[in-house]
C-alpha cells in the first residue's frame, strides 16, 4: 500500500492514497482511524492536522501565514517525528511518502 503524507488546510486528514490499490482499500483521503495505528498516534496526528489549520489566515487565506518561522520549524520537526511513527507502526506493508511542506 502506498500513502502520501501531507497537510491540506481544512481537509481534516494528512494521509492520501498513493496508488489505485490503496485508494480501493481506503478511499483517496485516508483516515488515521482506518489504519493499524495506536490511539496515541491517531491522537497526535489529529493534533497536527488541527495545528496545521492555524497556519492559514481563514479571514484572508491568500495572505501570508500567521505562523512565525519558529512555529513553522517546530511544526516541521513534529511532522517528521509523526512520519517516523507512521513508518514504524505501519511496517513494510505500507510505503509512506513524506510530502509535507509549509
Amino acid at each position: 500500500m502506498k500513502l502520501r503524507f501531507f497537510f491540506d488546510a481544512g481537509s481534516g486528514v494528512c494521509l492520501w492514497a498513493g496508488d489505485d490499490a490503496t485508494r480501493d482499500a481506503f478511499g483517496y483521503p485516508v483516515s488515521l482511524e482506518a489504519l493499524p495505528l495506536s490511539e496515541q498516534t491517531i491522537q497526535y496526528g489529529q493534533e497536527l492536522i488541527d495545528r496545521f489549520d492555524t497556519s492559514i489566515d481563514w479571514n484572508n487565506p491568500g495572505r501570508e501565514s500567521p505562523w512565525t518561522e519558529r512555529e513553522r520549524a517546530i511544526f516541521l520537526q513534529d511532522a517528521a517525528e509523526f512520519h517516523r511513527n507512521l513508518n514504524e507502526q505501519l511496517g513494510a506493508a505500507f510505503e509512506v511518502k513524506n510530502e509535507v511542506r509549509t
